[in-house]
């Protein structure tokens, strides 16, 4: 089974990673995102619980 690693972040910090990373440049403005290549998740924490699971859920297919 494949592990991966799943961060929530809040606006800035996620924002942040399109400056750390250049493979993040296009994420600024998602709600999440799924890095293939470390198998790390990071989803923007929108404080809207329902809307919160669904990225998380659909990022974890993603990267499965």
């Amino acid at each position: 089974m494949k592990e991966y690693r799943l961060q929530f972040l809040d606006d800035k910090k996620f924002e942040a990673l399109s400056l750390v990373n250049p493979r993040y440049a296009n994420t600024k403005d998602d709600l999440g995102f799924a890095d293939m290549v470390t198998n790390r998740i990071f989803v923007r924490r929108t404080g809207v619980d329902f809307v919160d699971q669904f990225v998380t859920s659909h990022e974890i297919e993603e990267i499965l």
